[in-house]
């Protein structure tokens, strides 16, 4: 049996459907039951329960060998949440966890979020449980944040990020179900980008000949990246902390590179962003914001 938690999230839910298709066993936690219907599938049981809830951790966890580690994005409540998860796991039967981490989280001088994932990692490590780590580049899915000023205005705002391999949640997911149903992964941290980096001025080149409209990039400073966040709702804690990641990519390293580990694991190509664009066409073109 797999447990998914984080399941109804960006990658979580396309996990489940991976699994689902594979026709692997799967537990699917969800935190309200008004999500269940939202990962409904043949052979998905759901479990509704929250991070904080012990015993409802140690029933979802009864005769589960597999485990998908995830929860919200945060700093101190994502790593409370998610030490929960494997404190819990190491009393029910030590199930191998396959932790959802960061691109960077083996670095030092962390932004604040991917610092707090390398505190899971850690947790994680000495908890005398079976381990592998995914740590995944930026997702394209954040990129669906600018849909509506691209459709409407043909402009998108972003800061200089020098070059990112970003990469498709539909690619983790695949990625996380050959590692939740195969072996020989463990002590393992896989390092997930997309096929290829990327300026934000080749971005802009790439929406343009895949939407067939002149879109432009406005660069903004990581300040003015913040402030639009918390405009847009975000709490400070990850308005800022978001904003110190894009500060992290400015400085090149690995976040330029390219990974061969989802091609390894897949034995395909990662998807590249003109598809993810032509994918998500209508919510670029504005027809809908849906991801």
């Amino acid at each position: 049996m797999i447990l998914v938690t984080g399941a109804t999230g960006n990658v979580g839910k396309r996990l489940i459907a991976e699994l689902a298709d594979m026709s692997a066993p799967v537990r699917a936690l969800v935190h309200s039951a008004d999500k269940v219907d939202a990962i409904a599938a043949p052979g998905v049981e759901p479990v509704v329960s929250s991070f904080e809830d012990a015993d409802a951790l140690s029933q979802a966890l009864r005769g589960v060998d597999r485990l998908y580690l995830v929860s919200p994005p945060g700093v101190e409540s994502m790593v409370r949440q998610q030490t929960s998860v494997i404190d819990a796991a190491v009393a029910a039967g030590k199930p191998h966890v396959v932790k959802q981490s960061s691109i960077c989280a083996d670095e030092t001088d962390l932004p604040q979020i991917v610092a707090a994932h390398r505190r899971i990692e850690e947790h994680l490590e000495s908890s005398g449980l079976a381990w592998t780590h995914l740590r995944p580049h930026w997702f394209m899915q954040n990129e669906l944040s600018q849909a509506a000023s691209i459709g409407s205005d043909h402009v998108f705002y972003a800061p200089d990020v020098n070059r990112i391999s970003p990469i498709d949640a539909r690619d983790i997911a695949a990625a996380a179900a050959h590692v939740l149903t195969t072996d020989g992964h463990e002590s393992k941290a896989y390092l997930l980008t997309g096929p290829a980096t990327v300026s934000y001025s080749e971005v802009a080149e790439i929406y343009s000949e895949v939407l067939g409209e002149d879109v432009r990039w406005h660069e903004v400073t990581l300040e003015q990246a913040r402030d639009s966040m918390l405009e847009a709702g975000l709490p400070d804690e990850l308005a800022s902390g978001f904003a110190d990641i894009l500060g992290r990519y400015q400085r090149g390293g690995v976040t330029a590179g390219v990974s061969p580990t989802v091609r390894e694991l897949l034995g395909r190509e990662p998807v590249d962003f003109a598809r993810f664009v032509s994918d998500h066409r209508d919510a670029f073109s504005g027809v809908t914001a849906t991801a």
